[in-house]
């Protein structure tokens, strides 16, 4: 019957066309201006009377057509056919349309419709006192067709047989003269059976059962001089409206009860006594009055209940705020902490929503909980909830009888639909946080789980309704899962009630079904995409069985999907088909993880990994399947021999490549993201399976790496957390491929996310500029984008002059005449900035590859010269290499002075501590012996003399590369000098004869030579101690002419022929090299 109603006052509205808030309201501050409006009609008929005697005629005020109530009579009558009415609007405002309202024919008697206006125009004006209004329209009021019409306003000048004088162009009938009391009925009978329906519960505040407001304990009313009584057109007294107004159903806009201030109580004696257990604040619709209708509604209120009129402190029940803007009535569960009924209520207004002068109170009702269907079921199970929440002390038993009140109660409310008012019930005691509650506060590291499980349980059966998780459901989830997959391991619990544990993930699993199946179509992929996305942060867990649990409740999900690909829409959501197909965005995200769990040694996780990509796979492939125009047989049959094919491989590059047919190009990214991220030091995942999965995306990167900035932007946030070096080479192939294919990008993405002076991006960029044709579009690319101011504001100077100083270079197509000049105003290379000139030496090392290149670069060979000076160790490294490829390619006669020079700088480097560096260095200086000529060798003589001994220690190096060029090396000296006998040695490796060739050879450097070998005591390497102790033993210098050399070298033969006899140690060594 209500929704008859309704459906009716709904139609009747719509044939109308009177959806509007008035602006001519009385009550919403609209008046009648008396001096520029036509009289009223006096007749003899009405009269005034005072005891008994005729004292004038009586005449209706114009002010009747402003206000709702027009029932048959309730006009203002004027003489004759033509008048006119000024109306000052209860607040500016642009009219559309105006209404013209008159009582039916058949409700009133035959002379009615006679007397109803006809031809009228209606002006609009800025200010009262204007003369000539703006002229909105002329219309024809037909009374006998509907008694309520709306005309919509046209602007513009008057028809030619209109009058331009205002007073004379008067109205042909009276504008507004009967109000359109028919829609107000029809709107306020339809909004009462509406709210009827929002708050099925009976009311014990209502006024005709019986309720009533204690006066004397109510805040006074608002007095306002602009309402008075008046007698003989005298004011008596202001007028006030009474506080039982919220007592009474009728409230259209306009008829409450306002007190002043924003703070006031009122004391009402209920109809009946009772135990509430709810209240409902109701004001009149924001769009069916005046802008002011808002900032006078209340917003924050508390309630108390009292037992006796006269009771000093009564029962606080709650403290709540009426969002008067969201919704005209709502209803608020109270905290109940009554052991009885009550008599009185006290409502307490503590603030309003801004108006400084009143606040309004429409209506205000009282409940109990006999109205829930649900109670007539279980009431023991109703008031144990209620007894629970008015408990201060909860054990544990306690906990567990509330919770299975809770499952019980959603449990016969789905089987027997008696969910009406349940989800106001589990507002109002909070029945879902204090399930999280408990979940939370349970220990997650001991057994049994009672109360996990019947927590859990209970929380799925709150599922089925999706009122009551509404906006809440995904921190329950998390709450759950925090609780449940904490949980000690299978393995711990045997012995110890396996069962419970087996029952408690069973109710997550029926949580997660009932969630994902009882949603709106429309927020099915949202909440399946939030679960699966918390699930994963459960999957990098260190414990393998929290990593198992997460990857078991993807399983779930994930045949859910496969099995309701396409699940129903709801039909009364605008734009929804039929069906709605799910999207999954986050599918990347889980293929990548999914995979990677195939290597884990935990097999249960691995199996239950493969099952849950197979129901994927399904899910896809139905999703494909679907877009096509007609079944194939065919497809069919494919798609079960893929099946088969998965299960019978499971091997991760064989999933990959089945699933690669159906995937999305983001779909792809999100899985090279993963196993990026998989590369990290911190990561669970097997390095190993991650380095195979980027290799498999090496040999197609054309397929796989199609979001460029994207998975730039992962590899500079994870390679920083990725120190194993064949994790990184894997990582940075990625990078060095998308530069060679899509250097803009790269170069951009850089630049934009890298903050100033980030060794991360650093790093990135020495890879890309060592690859020689990667190297050229990166500097073209950073030639045209550092140029961008945009961009160098992103990064700082000194990097972006350096790097666009040498991108100028590179990219020129400069001859060597004018490649020297440019460099020498440019000078980049002369800076104390370690990562700067790193950068720059690896790019200078791979542009100088090219011979033409390294040509030119003869002109940076001094500032070379003052890097090896002032650089660290790994710059030094890179500033030799290009020395090297710069002198290769040079004339002799031009490189044999650079070469001499050069020979000096690279003798202490022999000895340094990096392997590196002593490799470099003395292979550089093998060659440098080779490109001097003439008078150059004689230079070249003097500093290899000096380099002799170093290179004989360094041919006894641990490492091999170096003691095989330092072999080398020493050959190329022994040629250079023409010592033949030593040139022997050296190609026969006769180590000790070989020192004894170089004391043969010049005996005169003797004691440089021992000078030189006692250093070498004290190196790290125990080779070149015992080389040195060899050499120094070998020396004939007891019999040297200087009696200082003699008697070093006597003392020296005794300590090393003891240290001989006993095993050697360090301190030995040491006290040889202190006692020098």
């Amino acid at each position: 019957a209500v929704h008859e109603i309704i459906n009716q006052a709904l139609e009747k509205l719509e044939e109308m066309q009177v959806p509007m808030p008035d602006y001519a309201l009385k009550s919403a501050g609209a008046a009648v201006i008396q001096s520029r409006t036509s009289p009223s009609l006096r007749t003899a008929k009405a009269k005034v009377f005072w005891y008994s005697l005729q004292v004038m005629d009586y005449m209706r005020s114009p002010e009747l057509i402003l206000e709702p109530d027009n029932h048959p009579g309730n006009c203002w009558p004027f003489p004759g056919s033509q008048g006119h009415v000024f109306i000052k609007l209860s607040m500016p405002v642009i009219p559309r349309a105006v209404t013209m309202a008159h009582v039916s024919g058949t409700a009133f008697h035959g002379e009615s419709i006679s007397g109803a206006p006809k031809d009228f125009a209606v002006y609009g004006s800025k200010e009262e006192h204007e003369e000539q209004g703006t002229f909105l329209g002329q219309f024809t009021f037909l009374a006998t067709r509907n008694p309520s019409q709306t005309f919509e306003l046209k602007r513009g000048p008057p028809p030619s047989d209109w009058k331009a004088n205002r007073q004379d162009a008067l109205l042909k009938g009276a504008l507004l003269c009967v109000p359109s009391q028919a829609v107000h009925e029809i709107i306020n009978q339809a909004l009462e059976k509406l709210e009827e329906m929002q708050v099925p519960m009976p009311d014990y505040a209502l006024k005709s059962a019986g309720a009533a407001i204690i006066l004397s304990k109510t805040s006074p009313s608002l007095r306002t001089a602009k309402a008075k009584v008046f007698l003989y057109s005298l004011p008596v007294m202001d007028y006030m409206r009474s506080p039982e107004l919220i007592l009474e159903p009728d409230n259209h806009s306009g008829n409450c009860w306002p007190f002043p201030g924003s703070q006031g109580h009122v004391f009402i004696k209920l109809s009946m006594p009772v135990v509430p257990r709810a209240v409902t604040m109701a004001h009149v619709s924001g769009t069916a009055f005046h802008g002011e209708s808002i900032s006078g509604a209340p917003k924050d209120f508390t309630v108390y209940g009292f037992k006796e009129e006269h009771e000093e402190q009564g029962t606080f029940l709650g403290q709540f705020t009426f969002l008067a803007a969201l919704n005209p009535s709502q209803t608020f569960q109270l905290k109940n902490k009554l052991l009885g009924v009550v008599n009185y209520i006290r409502l307490q207004v503590l603030s309003n929503w801004g108006h400084p002068d009143y606040t309004c109170l429409y209506r205000f009702r009282v409940h109990d909980a006999g109205w829930l269907p649900v109670y007539e079921v279980e009431p023991e199970h109703m008031d144990s909830i209620v007894s629970f929440d008015s408990s201060p002390e909860k054990d544990e038993e306690q906990k567990m009888e509330f919770l299975k009140c809770i499952a019980m109660i959603f449990r016969a409310t789905t089987y027997d639909d008696l969910s009406q008012g349940l989800d106001l019930f589990c507002q109002g005691y909070e029945l879902a946080e204090n399930n999280k509650v408990l979940l939370e506060e349970e220990p997650r590291d001991q057994l049994p789980a009672v109360v996990q499980r019947i927590a859990t349980f209970a929380m799925a059966e709150m599922s089925f309704m999706e009122e009551v998780l509404e906006g809440k459901d995904m921190s329950h989830i998390q709450a759950c899962f925090s609780s449940v997959f904490m949980l000690p391991s299978k393995e711990e619990m045997r012995g110890l009630k396996p069962y419970l544990y087996f029952m408690t993930m069973k109710a997550v699993d029926s949580m997660l079904v009932a969630l994902a199946l009882n949603s709106p179509a429309s927020k099915v992929n949202e909440k399946m995409q939030d679960i699966f996305q918390m699930l994963l942060t459960f999957t990098t867990s260190e414990g393998a069985s929290v990593r198992e649990r997460a990857v078991g409740r993807m399983r779930v999900l994930s045949f859910l999907l496969a099995n309701y690909s396409s699940l129903k829409a709801d039909p009364n959501e605008d734009g929804s088909d039929s069906c709605a197909e799910i999207e999954m965005p986050i599918l990347g995200q889980l293929l990548g993880h999914l995979l990677l769990f195939l290597s884990f040694k935990e097999e249960e996780t691995s199996c239950l990994a493969l099952d849950t990509l197979c129901f994927l796979f399904q899910f896809k492939r139905q999703q494909h399947c679907a877009t096509l125009p007609e079944e194939n047989a065919q497809l069919q049959e494919d798609w079960e021999a893929s099946i088969t094919s998965l299960t019978s491989s499971p091997s991760a590059t064989h999933i990959t490549k089945l699933f690669a047919e159906y995937l999305q190009p983001s779909e792809r990214t999100d899985m090279v993201l993963v196993f990026i991220e998989a590369m990290s030091d911190s990561s669970t995942f097997d390095k190993v399976a991650a380095r195979n999965m980027l290799g498999m995306v090496k040999r197609n990167c054309d397929f796989w790496l199609v979001d460029v900035p994207k998975i730039t932007s992962c590899i500079h946030k994870a390679l920083g957390c990725i120190n194993m070096a064949p994790a990184r080479r894997s990582v940075m192939s990625l990078i060095v491929w998308m530069a060679d294919k899509c250097p803009g990008e790269v170069v951009s993405t850089l630049l934009t996310i890298a903050p100033p002076g980030d060794s991360t991006a650093l790093a990135l960029w020495e890879v890309m500029f060592s690859v020689p044709h990667t190297l050229q579009n990166v500097l073209k690319e950073l030639l045209i984008q550092l140029q961008d101011r945009h961009y160098r504001v992103l990064y700082t100077h000194w990097v972006d002059t350096a790097i666009l100083r040498l991108a100028i270079l590179a990219s020129s197509d400069l001859q060597d005449e004018e490649f020297a000049p440019m460099y020498l105003v440019m000078r980049f290379l002369r800076q104390r900035r370690p990562a700067v000139l790193s950068l720059l030496l690896r790019a200078m090392m791979t542009l100088s590859q090219r011979g033409e290149m390294a040509r030119k670069m003869k002109v940076m060979l001094p500032d070379l010269m003052w890097v090896l000076q002032y650089g660290n160790k790994a710059i030094k490294v890179k500033a030799l290499v290009v020395f090297r490829n710069v002198m290769a390619q040079l004339e002799r006669e031009k490189a044999s002075p650079i070469a001499v020079r050069l020979a000096e700088f690279l003798l202490p480097f022999f000895d340094d501590e990096l392997s590196q560096l002593r490799k470099i260095s003395i292979s550089l200086f093998r060659d440098l012996m080779k490109m001097v000529v003439g008078n150059d060798k004689s230079k070249m003589k003097i500093t290899v003399r000096r380099g002799l001994l170093p290179l004989f220690f360094r041919t006894s190096d641990q490492v091999q590369s170096v003691a095989k060029v330092a072999r080398e090396a020493l050959l190329g000296a022994a040629e250079l000098l023409k010592w033949k006998q030593l040139e022997d040695l050296v190609q026969a490796q006769q180590k000790w004869r070989t020192g004894e060739s170089l004391l043969e050879q010049d005996r005169s450097r003797a004691e440089e030579y021992l000078s030189q070998s006692l250093l070498y005591l004290g190196d790290a390497q125990a080779s070149l101690r015992e080389a040195a102790l060899r050499f120094i033993a070998i020396q004939p210098l007891e019999e040297d002419s200087e009696p200082s050399i003699c008697s070093l070298a006597t003392q020296t033969i005794v300590i090393v022929c003891s240290s001989w006899k006993r095993p050697r140690s360090r301190w030995t060594l040491r006290a040889l090299c202190c006692w020098r």
